[in-house]
């Protein structure tokens, strides 16, 4: 990623796992019994601004109802529905979570736990995601995890100085170590489970500057515009680019090529 990824993310999405992984089960629930039919997205609107508040609202709603249509019991928690426990029962239930809000670390003991906040600001932190999501993987092996929140990937490779891989959001919510620090260019090994977030600074759904570019003409937020591209290219879309299904890589590069102008 970095420079090459269309001039727009210095420390911004850290790709885990089966990047290249086609997640055929997205396009439509799964009918092998490998992945659950339930599709969240939640968000938060603790210590978050008007603007970005409505943005993220609207995002949500749509991502909700591309999956409703393509099959999927969807869920829209944004706001006040996003609980700590509401987050906590989707962890036992979703195939699919997408998360938009505030989320950090703090060190305990010896080792650093991670969490998001919900919509009262309240800590859910990874070690009360990870046992709750054992209930989903005493049923099925799949799972897609994004969260738009600052730090949530830390803990893959032992990148950090003091939590290992079994500490870390993203093991909380897959349940497995076979996890690669770039899925994008070299994909981890555990078929099937992929997850999406930020080793350091998730910037605003909202934010343009730095090394976030502006989208192209009618596509601004590009933030905004990219992740809805990229569902809806995993939701709706491949059906008319890839009819064996749409890759995660494929369509990062179909969200990006369409905001930016240039593969991610």
């Amino acid at each position: 990623m970095g420079a090459k990824s269309a001039g727009m993310y210095a420390l911004f999405l850290v790709i885990i796992l089966l990047a290249c992984y086609t997640l055929t089960v997205l396009n439509t629930p799964s009918i092998l019994g490998t992945a659950g039919n339930v599709f969240t997205t939640a968000g938060s609107t603790y210590e978050i601004d008007e603007m970005e508040k409505s943005y993220c609202n609207n995002l949500t709603a749509e991502i909700t109802s591309m999956a409703r249509e393509a099959g999927y019991i969807a869920k829209n928690i944004y706001g006040g529905q996003t609980t700590k426990s509401a987050i906590i029962s989707a962890s036992e239930e979703s195939y699919v979570f997408f998360y938009c809000g505030h989320g950090r670390f703090e060190l305990q003991t010896y080792y650093i736990v991670y969490y998001i906040r919900d919509d009262n600001g309240e800590k859910v932190y990874h070690t009360e995601i990870s046992s709750a999501s054992n209930n989903y993987f005493a049923m099925y092996d799949e799972r897609f995890v994004f969260l738009w929140a600052c730090f949530q990937a830390g803990g893959i490779g032992d990148l950090e100085n003091y939590d290992t891989d079994e500490q870390s959001m993203s093991y909380a919510w897959l349940h497995t170590t076979q996890l690669s620090t770039d899925g994008y260019t070299n994909p981890g090994g555990d078929y099937g489970r992929v997850f999406i977030g930020f080793l350091r600074y998730a910037s605003i759904i909202t934010y343009v500057g730095g090394s976030i570019n502006e989208g192209l003409p009618g596509y601004n937020p590009p933030l905004y515009w990219f992740v809805k591209l990229f569902f809806f290219a995993l939701l709706k879309q491949w059906k008319l680019l890839d009819p064996s299904g749409m890759s995660i890589n494929e369509a990062l590069n179909f969200a990006s090529e369409i905001v930016w102008g240039r593969n991610f």
